[in-house]
């Protein structure tokens, strides 16, 4: 089992039963402003900012083609991106993140990781999802193949979602996880972050991303 997976899994039971065992930090991730154009013409554009520990479930709905306008663990907005910038926002997430002590000295993130965003993007009509790694001043973008994704897919995974904390919740939850974690992701440069502001303690306020073509393509390729 992952940490970040052991760990959300554990703090819904800390909630119910007090913080014994473990180390936990509260952090507030404020709203952000999210602005995307193209250099490539119009086109229609998902955007998923994931909760903190909300990406595998955040990959599984992108995956399944099953994206909520109302999910728990991601913001959905669907953009019609031009040449101008389209603007939207993200919604703020109080998080309670639990740390595993290691020879009883908790070790607590830093309070630009507490901090950090993660979000999807995908451009319609195109078999490639990137994940924007936002974290401080740095943001990583990365590319994964959803033909591969589909392909990989567990049915297990289908189904309406077990009552929380039961067995089959906790299998479910390892098992998202472990797909999750298990996909291979590729640096991209189709996707460039071109303006990014934080605010304190390296909170994400403002990103603006535009969509190109690859360098030396026509269209990216992964898992080729």
């Amino acid at each position: 089992m992952s940490v970040r997976t052991s760990v959300f899994v554990a703090l819904i039971g800390l909630n119910l039963s007090g913080c014994i065992g473990t180390g936990h930090v509260r952090s507030l991730a404020p709203e952000v402003e999210l602005g995307a154009r193209s250099t490539i013409g119009d086109v229609t554009v998902d955007v998923l900012c994931a909760d903190f520990y909300g990406e595998p479930e955040s990959f599984v709905a992108h995956a399944s083609q099953a994206l909520l306008s109302q999910a728990r663990s991601y913001d959905w907005k669907r953009l019609a991106v031009g040449s101008t910038v389209t603007r939207t926002t993200c919604r703020k997430e109080d998080r309670y993140i639990g740390f595993p002590p290691i020879v009883l000295v908790p070790t607590a993130p830093s309070a630009e990781t507490a901090k950090s965003r993660g979000v999807f993007v995908h451009v319609a009509g195109e078999r490639t999802l990137y994940r924007l790694r936002l974290n401080g001043k740095s943001a990583r973008i990365e590319a994964t193949s959803l033909d591969e994704a589909e392909r990989r897919f567990p049915g297990q995974l289908n189904g309406p979602e077990p009552a929380v904390l039961s067995p089959e919740w906790s299998q479910r939850t390892q098992l998202r996880s472990d797909y999750y974690s298990s996909t291979s992701w590729s640096p991209s440069n189709r996707i460039a972050i071109t303006q990014l502001e934080t605010g304190p303690e390296g909170a994400i306020l403002s990103v603006t991303m535009e969509i190109r073509l690859p360098s030396n393509s026509s269209l990216e390729r992964i898992g080729e």
